[in-house]
Order: C-alpha cells, then structure tokens, then sequence
C-alpha cells in the first residue's frame, strides 16, 4: 500500500511564515519601482508638455502663452471660464493627460473637492511660471536650460490655494509663493520640474532656489526680472 505523506501543522505554519517574511521583505522594492515608474511617467508627460510650448513659441515669435486671458491676477472670463495657458497649446500636440501626474492625489476621484472653483478631473498636477505672464519673449534668454517653466502643483496634502491656480509668481521673493508648489512628491523628498529648454528632471526644491536671491534662484528669469524681486 503506498504511503501518503502530509505536512505537520509544524511544517505548514513554518512554511507560512517564509513566504509572510519573503513578502514583507519584497513589497517595499516592489513599492520602490512602482513609485519610480510613476515618476517617470510624470517626467515623460512633463517633456510632452516642453514639446508642445516649444512648438507655441516657434509659432508665436518665441512669445510664451499667458498663464490666462486677461491680467495676471484677474483674468479675462467667458461666462464662469477662462482660457488657461495650457489650452493655447492644443494646436500643438498638447493633451490633458499630460498635465496630469500619477501621484497627484489631487487629479483623481474620491479627491474632496468641496470649496474649490476646480475638480479632480479637470484639475492640473503642473503649475506655471508666472514670469511668462507678460508677453515674455523667449528670445532674450541665454541660458535656457537654467530656468523652469513648470513646477509640480502643491496644496493636495493642506488644501490650500494652490489647487485652484494656473501659474505661481516667481517674480515675487520665494516665501511668497513657496506654498504653492509640491516640493517632494516622489522618491528621496524630490519633485520634478520642466525646464525652458524642454528637459525635464528630478530635484528636492532647496536645490532649486539655492540661497533664495535671484542668482540662484531657478525659478526667477534674470533676463525679464532683472537684478531683484518685484
């Protein structure tokens, strides 16, 4: 008669606890890649984005779009809408998807959208460099891979402002508008940024202002702004 063997309970809990150790020991590595994939996807739209402005600016005697119609600061309305900087883009490869980052928990249903004039499915991760604002001429920058364009929008975590604006004034002193932008959305306390150039990557926001004056600050255009802040 042939003999059947069977696992001990023993041999089954000690099984069970290998594979629960295995798990706990993969899931953040798997959590890790999915979290850089998710970023990386960020970075890809971020330079679908730069390609799609670049294209404008070809268009339009390297004059940047507005971050809306109107003024900055009280824009120019059509009903309860406004045209947002990224609509001029349309006619250039420009998609909504784009504008739209993975980790943003603010872009994606069940966000509490309650008091806000935007939604989670109209709503952008990005925010633009207010600089831009004011029939900025790309064609006086020398530098344009120092500058960014588009910063990761902040205020999902605190609910503030920042969700209902398109740009941020960089023009301003850092403290002013700091708030606004997410500044360590993914791995290593980083967010990503858009350069005028069209590249895009990652950095923690403290490299990207420096000592806070307008030498170092990455966000301010020394070419339209000058020596100091507005």
């Amino acid at each position: 008669m042939k003999r059947i063997n069977y696992f001990s309970l023993i041999e089954l809990l000690v099984v069970i606890s290998i594979i629960a150790i295995l798990a706990g020991l993969l899931l953040p590595i798997l959590n890790k890649a999915r979290a850089k994939g998710r970023s990386a996807y960020c970075l890809n739209s971020l330079k679908q984005v730069g390609l799609a402005m670049n294209s404008y600016c070809d268009a339009w005697n390297t004059i940047y779009p507005p971050v809306h119609g109107g003024r900055y600061g009280a824009p120019e309305r059509t009903g309860s809408a406004c045209i947002e900087w990224h609509v001029y883009l349309q006619d250039h490869g420009m998609q909504q998807k784009y504008l739209r980052c993975p980790e943003d928990p603010a872009v994606h249903s069940g966000f509490d959208d309650s008091g806000l004039s935007t939604t989670w499915k109209t709503r952008q991760s990005y925010i633009y460099n207010g600089m831009c604002a004011f029939n900025s001429h790309g064609n006086q920058i020398r530098n344009f891979s120092r500058y960014i364009l588009l910063s990761e929008r902040g205020g999902d975590k605190t609910r503030s402002n920042a969700l209902d604006h398109q740009g941020y004034p960089a023009f301003k002193t850092v403290e002013s508008w700091e708030a606004q932008l997410e500044t360590g959305r993914h791995s290593k306390k980083e967010s990503n940024y858009l350069f005028f150039d069209g590249h895009a990557t990652s950095h923690r926001f403290v490299e990207t202002v420096g000592n806070r004056d307008v030498d170092e600050n990455w966000h301010f255009v020394r070419e339209w702004g000058g020596n100091s802040y507005l």
